[in-house]
């Protein structure tokens, strides 16, 4: 969001990040991810929806999504709002090897290969 209180504008910035629970090796299969309690935010709005990176601040999506609606936002302006996925292993981890296939969001699934992505509309359940 840009905050119209200052001139020129400054960023409030916050991501939302999605990380599964560790243990798991070899290739393992996040189905139904939304409902798992393991999403939280960065920044003011983690303080603010309480959704943060620590065993009791660990949120549903829904939980983020209606603690974010139901959080008092002073600056009335339309947020100026980048998204995107992507994919890490975070910071600090060493001599790890990760990968991701078959993704799927929304109606979309992605595909990575070795000579680049192919998208595709999943088959319905």
């Amino acid at each position: 969001m840009v905050d119209d209180a200052t001139l020129g504008g400054v960023f409030e910035f916050s991501t939302l990040t999605y990380e599964p629970a560790p243990g798991a090796t070899g290739w393992v299969t996040h189905a139904n991810i939304q409902d798992d309690r393991n999403w939280f935010l960065s920044g003011d709005a983690a303080t603010v929806t309480g959704c943060v990176n620590t065993a009791v601040g660990l949120c549903t999506l829904a939980e983020v999504k209606d603690r974010l609606n139901a959080s008092p936002d002073p600056d009335t302006a339309q947020p100026a709002i980048s998204t995107g996925v992507y994919f890490a292993l975070g910071s600090g981890i060493a001599a790890t090897t990760g990968a991701v296939d078959n993704f799927v969001f929304n109606n979309f699934q992605f595909n990575f290969e070795p000579d680049g992505v192919v998208l595709t509309t999943p088959p319905a359940p």
